[in-house]
C-alpha cells in the first residue's frame, strides 16, 4: 500500500517535473522563433545552450520522478542499463556526471 508519504514525494515531483517541461517548451519555443538572418550567432548560440541545459534539467527530473513512482511500487524500474552513471554535455565547454541509483536495489 502507498504511504502518505510516498503520495507528498510524488506529487513533489510532479510539480517540478511539470515546471521542467514549461520552461524546457517556452525555451524550445523561443530557439524556433528566432530568425536566423537577423539573429547574431552569439544570441542564436546562448539559446541553444539554453536549450541544451534545459533538455539536462528535464531528464534528470523525469528519472527523479520516475524514481519516486517505482519507490512506491506503482510501476517498474527501467532497465538496469539506465541506471548508473551518466554523462550530460550542455555545451561546447560543461560536462556533468550524474550517478542514477536503482530506486530498489540501492
Amino acid at each position: 500500500m502507498i504511504t502518505l508519504e510516498q503520495l507528498a514525494a510524488i506529487d513533489e515531483q510532479y510539480k517540478e517535473f511539470k515546471k521542467q517541461v514549461k520552461a524546457y517548451h517556452r525555451k524550445s519555443e523561443k530557439v524556433s522563433m528566432m530568425d536566423p538572418v537577423n539573429t547574431t550567432q552569439r544570441r542564436s548560440d546562448n539559446a541553444c545552450a539554453d536549450l541544451n541545459w534545459a533538455a539536462m534539467e528535464l531528464d534528470k527530473q523525469q528519472f527523479k520522478f520516475h524514481t519516486e513512482i517505482v519507490r512506491a511500487r506503482i510501476c517498474d524500474p527501467f532497465d538496469d542499463a539506465m541506471y548508473g552513471v551518466k554523462e550530460y554535455r550542455p555545451s561546447g565547454w560543461h560536462t556533468y556526471t550524474v550517478q542514477q541509483p536503482h530506486p530498489i536495489k540501492g
